[in-house]
């Protein structure tokens, strides 16, 4: 006999393996890009807002990604050789790279402040400037020293000729809007050179020690005008060289050829003599050059040119016309529509593998809000009270009459007939014959409403400032006030049926929440909750009564498989800003945020979701069995295992098996392996999936964490047993088994196993000796050595007998030939 003890047998979770979510556009992204860097004429970087890092290794003619792992504003990027860079961002974080980029890691964070400018001399000394201070390190960035301080000074942008020389760009906050500060000893002692005569400078460069160049601008918030200027007496003194726009970079590739970048790109190849506009209204902020010939800009909304003669033309790669988006519907899995700030709006008819320019409708200011009922018609609603019609799925676009002038933030159509669309001061319109007439209907209220949904041509919800929310059962005709606790500021409302919904939060009181009701929204309840100033739950859509996704700011993508009882992040390495959810009537989503950003996923983001994991004992072998609901690139999953004899024991873990996955399904799959070799012990398994990249990971269970589970097995046997032998009949082998119980465990007890002939003549003597507690194989066969007088037996019936002590006990066998 036998008994097992299975700790944990039955898991129930859900498990996110990593985030399947793909950038789908634009490409490059279209994050504001503040600095570049090319290390030579193939390999270059690029920072910028939102925690965006791009790198090229084809001259800049395409760019990927790179995970810095966290959300900030990048300021600045340095390399001394393609190997070895550092990145800065605005709160005085150090990072850098060793792997030509490929990866980063924090190597230290300054004291809080702002931080703008970043210079390396070589491969150990570098400088950092911000608000108030300068700071210097001599071993690579691992550490930094305060050289500078002055609590009126704001220092923006550093040069260094070498070791000892540089010069930094201050403004001084209530005095002088720029002074030069310069040290000869390394940055241990700063001069300052006021300049009441320039308004403002971005940046700062000198071809020797002598002759230097910097360039702003009017120092105006509202000014266009800039200036470049120059000096030939190490900065104490400066002169007007140039007259333009706006400046943000400027850079010279030897004493005579030099670039300054900002509006337009001028040019100089007398050492500033005279400056020619090689590119108007580029819109850049930040040049490198290698050589005479090549040279890489970028700017805002991820803006990036290129030349390769010199500057006589520029190459736009990323034009930069990038918006904030704040909608996006798809009318099925392949049409679909996203609306921006700006009056941008672009569609796809192929899933969102390209999205292309429908409209720019400027005038608009800003379009809040799409809905795509069907493959034909769609509707936008936007500032000032503008809809917009397209009957030709997002080609073409016709001005609708709405009676109103305020900004309406969010519409929804039901069919191509009926919609209905809200917005400020609590206006409510509704239309029955596709927007050609809208009229108004009393709300009830003077809140702003951010967020309409209805279920069908009654049921409807309506949510915005201030806590406001309401609900009809009639279409809209009459509107009831709902309640839920504390101030809220409602971004989104979402309804499965009647009866479950859930609204989201923006920040308001310090919190950003998810909420949920059960009664159609007379009573809600809080499920999630984020601590935070300036957080924001900005859209939420649920699929079915489980599985639901929230996104907010950050790039953060929330997602419950329980109905929204329990929350986690997808592990994305994107930060843009998520503003909209688009779904359609397959399991794929679509995410749209900042700088024209927009996401995909075939089924959520969630690649490897672990709805059960069992244990099974079979006779004396036990069986794994687990069940996934959804799959993405997943290989397999690789069964690991190891044995305790008593549980404060150390052990390693073993590779049992592999059990192919089914790679992408949306599809509950089903999976088991059987581990055949157990013995009496404690043993632990866990499951290690693995994609086709080769990445991994061990599944956790539940909300803990843990990622293995327990079985305790014991075969130790109750009584003496003699099995029947198997096979049989046989030829030439069979197996005996027998167990001898706990009791003899200390029993000096002799056991025989024999064999017999039918006359009681002793064939063999198989076992003859003192035998331990447990479970015994024996071999037997025509040919056994233990066979008495003859290697070869008859055809014919034979006995085998076990005796232990008192207990004795005899089986018939058949061998045939």
């Amino acid at each position: 006999m036998r008994s097992v003890k299975i700790s944990l047998l039955v898991f129930i979770f859900s498990i996110t393996i990593s985030a399947q979510w793909e950038w789908q556009h634009p490409i490059p992204p279209g994050n504001g890009l503040v600095s570049v860097k090319f290390v030579n004429e193939t390999t270059g970087f690029a920072v910028g807002d939102e925690s965006i890092v791009l790198k090229t290794t084809d001259s800049g003619n395409t760019w990927v990604r790179k995970d810095v792992g966290y959300f900030s504003y990048l300021k600045d990027v340095e390399f001394i050789n393609e190997n070895t860079g550092w990145i800065l961002d605005f709160y005085g974080k150090i990072l850098k790279t060793t792997d030509t980029g490929d990866s980063w890691f924090i190597i230290s964070d300054l004291e809080d402040g702002s931080y703008w400018d970043m210079f390396f001399i070589n491969s150990t000394i570098g400088w950092v400037a911000g608000y108030e201070s300068i700071y210097k390190t001599t071993d690579g960035g691992l550490n930094w020293s305060q050289q500078f301080w002055n609590s009126d000074y704001d220092i923006r942008s550093l040069f260094f000729l070498s070791e000892q020389t540089g010069w930094a760009i201050a403004s001084d906050l209530f005095v002088n809007p720029t002074i030069i500060l310069r040290t000869t000893n390394g940055g241990l002692y700063w001069e300052g050179y006021p300049q009441s005569n320039i308004p403002d400078l971005q940046t700062i460069f000198f071809t020797n020690s002598s002759i230097g160049f910097a360039a702003g601008t009017d120092g105006l918030i509202s000014g266009d005008e800039g200036y470049i200027w120059k000096t030939t007496n190490s900065g104490i003194t400066w002169n007007n060289n140039f007259t333009g726009k706006r400046y943000y970079d400027i850079k010279f590739v030897d004493s005579q050829t030099g670039y300054t970048v900002g509006v337009d790109i001028l040019k100089t190849t007398n050492a500033g003599t005279s400056w020619s506009n090689v590119l108007q209204d580029a819109d850049v902020a930040s040049i490198s050059l290698i050589g005479q010939n090549y040279g890489w800009t970028v700017g805002g909304a991820g803006s990036i040119l290129k030349t390769t003669n010199a500057g006589q033309d520029w190459i736009r790669i990323s034009d930069g016309d990038h918006y904030h988006l704040n909608s996006v519907d798809f009318a099925n899995r392949y049409c679909g529509i996203a609306v921006s700030l700006g009056g941008k709006i672009i569609h796809t008819t192929n899933g969102g593998q390209n999205w292309e320019l429908s409209a720019y409708i400027p005038s608009s200011w800003h379009l809040y809000s799409v809905t795509f009922p069907d493959s034909q018609n769609a509707w936008t609603s936007g500032h000032y009270g503008v809809i917009y019609h397209s009957s030709d799925g997002g080609n073409n676009w016709t001005l609708q009459n709405s009676g109103v002038s305020i900004p309406l933030r969010s519409i929804y159509f039901i069919n191509a007939d009926t919609g209905w669309v809200a917005g400020n001061t609590g206006i409510m319109l509704k239309t029955i014959n596709g927007g050609q007439n809208w009229f108004q209907l009393n709300t009830g209220t003077t809140g702003w409403l951010h967020t309409i949904f209805f279920l069908d041509e009654n049921y409807g919800w309506a949510a915005g400032s201030y806590s406001t929310i309401i609900k009809t059962t009639d279409g809209g005709l009459s509107w009831q006030p709902l309640t839920v606790p504390g101030v809220q500021f409602f971004n989104s409302v979402y309804f499965l049926n009647e009866s479950i919904g859930w609204l989201a939060d923006g920040a308001s009181g310090g919190a950003a929440s998810i909420f949920k009701t059960t009664d159609g929204g007379t009573n809600w309840t809080e499920q999630l909750q984020i601590q935070s100033q300036s957080y924001n739950f900005n859209d939420i859509f649920f699929k079915n009564t489980n599985y639901g996704w929230a996104v907010g700011s950050g790039g953060d993508i929330w997602y419950s498989t329980n109905g929204g009882n329990n929350w986690s992040l997808n592990e994305v390495d994107f930060y843009n800003g998520l503003k909209s959810i688009a779904h359609c009537e397959t399991d794929e989503l679509w995410i749209a945020g900042s700088y024209e950003l927009i996401l995909y996923s075939i089924n959520g983001g969630i690649p490897v979701e672990l709805i059960s994991f069992t244990a099974e004992f079979l006779e004396s072998k036990l069986e794994l069995n687990w069940t996934t609901a959804t799959e993405t690139n997943n290989s397999g999953f690789e069964i690991n295992r190891k044995k305790l004899e008593v549980r404060s024991q150390e052990a390693e873990w073993e590779t049992i098996g592999f059990v192919p996955g089914f790679g992408t399904t949306t599809e509950p799959k089903s999976y088991s392996f059987i581990d055949e070799k157990i013995t009496t012990g404690i043993y632990k398994y866990r499951l290690k999936q693995i994609d086709f990249d080769g990445s991994f990971e061990y599944l956790p269970i539940g909300q803990a964490g843990s990622n293995e589970i327990e079985v305790e097995v014991d075969f130790t046997p109750k009584k003496f047993v003699l099995f029947q032998n198997y096979p049989n009949p046989f030829n030439p082998n069979t197996v005996i088994r027998f167990e001898i119980p706990g009791q003899a465990r200390n029993d000096n007890m002799l056991v025989t196993l024999k064999v017999y002939d039918v006359l009681g003549n002793e064939v063999a003597t198989l076992v003859n000796e003192e035998k331990q507690v447990g479970i015994y194989e024996v071999e037997f066969s025509v040919g056994h050595p233990a066979l008495r007088d003859s290697p070869d037996m008859a055809t014919g019936i034979y006995f085998y007998q076990l005796r232990a002590g008192q207990f004795t006990e005899t089986k018939k066998m058949l061998m045939l030939k």
